[in-house]
């Protein structure tokens, strides 16, 4: 069974059509009516079914108040009727149809075990105590770094505990007012950050700082010669492998400038693409604009379409005041930690599937066209940070 190649999911979506309250009013005479009675519509329920290859089918059936889910009878008949669609169509063949009925809106003991919000309120719970410890001076920052590394911790969650610790080594007690160039920008508050979670020498993982083309440009001439500041490399033996994630940097008195983030988002996307077409499942991005960072996924999500997705947005605070802030992002950085380990790994794919990957990226020239010659900064941007 493959996801993206011999399946057809099928799923329902309800909708409560035309919900609106009648008139009340109460007789002449009587006290007034306080409560008015609500009015719920007849639920009408959207099936369909949906595979690589497009839509297949979709019915709408309509069901009474009393009926919490969508008839039985309906739904066989438009399974029925999908397998006959499915039926007149040789590429369809041996092709699995397949719905989630798992109820995850309500109470489920089956996922019960995987969202327990237990040991989420006791590993922030931890992770703040030994932080307000600091901040009120009951602890040094020496302390507070080796109890944090020695709480009882997941593989992903010790190392979130190692990025607290290094900024705790790294920050200021209290925000300066100077502005910070590029440089100190990732040496006192980026890197400390991303290399706890990113870099693992043991496993043959490190998070760079290079000024240099990257390794897919090397092996291919026509490629992109630009230089990205981060690069997230895995290393076979004495050699450099190949790169998982990329990254641009930009300080914040660049935050006005929506040409050059737009232009280093392009380029993280383009880093990542080239580096998918080594048979890699997915390369992670980061876009840092000051202290706020963007994680993203690129991915060949269906033939020829390659997607870049927004994983999460985690600001990296100023001083040891705001690193309580940071804690309650655990969740973020875990996400991305997952999708790290799970996603950006070198894939077995068939000789047509690399071929597929293979896609031409434009030129530069053709890419300038989707830039304006005149520069604007109070032109409305999707990346601009209101909050740096």
């Amino acid at each position: 069974m493959d996801y993206t190649k011999n399946c057809i999911f099928i799923d329902e979506s309800a909708f409560d059509i035309n919900m609106k309250p009648p008139t009340a009013r109460s007789a002449r005479g009587t006290p007034a009516i306080v409560t008015n009675p609500s009015a719920r519509a007849v639920s009408h329920t959207i099936l369909g079914a949906i595979s690589t290859c497009g839509v297949k089918r979709k019915a709408t059936a309509v069901k009474s108040k009393a009926i919490g889910r969508t008839n039985a009878g309906h739904y066989n008949n438009f399974i029925k009727k999908t397998m006959d669609e499915k039926d007149k169509y040789p590429q369809f063949e041996g092709f699995y149809m397949i719905m989630d009925n798992s109820l995850i809106h309500g109470k489920n003991g089956e996922l019960k075990p995987f969202f327990r919000q237990e040991d989420w309120n006791d590993t922030i719970g931890h992770h703040l105590t030994v932080v307000d410890d600091l901040l009120s001076r009951n602890t040094n920052r020496e302390q507070a770094e080796a109890r944090l590394k020695s709480l009882p911790l997941s593989d992903h969650e010790h190392k979130f505990a190692k990025a607290i610790s290094a900024l705790i080594t790294k920050l200021p007690p209290m925000p300066m007012e100077e502005n910070i160039n590029e440089f100190e920008l990732c040496t006192r508050f980026l890197d400390p950050f991303l290399s706890a979670l990113f870099d693992d020498p043991d496993n043959g993982i490190y998070l760079r700082w290079t000024n240099e083309t990257t390794l897919e440009s090397k092996a291919k001439s026509d490629l992109s010669r630009d230089r990205p500041d981060i690069c997230i490399t895995e290393s076979c033996g004495g050699k450099w492998d190949v790169s998982r994630g990329y990254g641009e940097v930009k300080p914040a008195t660049q935050i006005q400038n929506h040409y050059l983030i737009c232009k280093d988002l392009y380029k993280i996307a383009e880093f990542c693409k080239n580096s998918v077409n080594t048979q890699l499942g997915g390369s992670l991005g980061i876009q840092t604009i000051g202290r706020d960072i963007k994680f993203y996924l690129l991915s060949l999500s269906a033939t020829d379409a390659h997607v870049l997705l927004q994983l999460a947005e985690i600001k990296v605070p100023d001083s040891l005041q705001k690193l309580p802030q940071l804690v309650t992002e655990i969740s973020s950085v875990l996400k991305v930690l997952q999708v790290f380990d799970k996603v950006c790994l070198r894939a077995n794919r068939t000789e047509e599937c690399i071929g597929q990957q293979n896609l031409q990226t434009k030129a530069v020239p053709k890419l300038q066209q989707l830039f304006s010659e005149s520069k604007n900064r109070k032109r409305p941007c999707h990346l601009q940070l209101h909050h740096s």
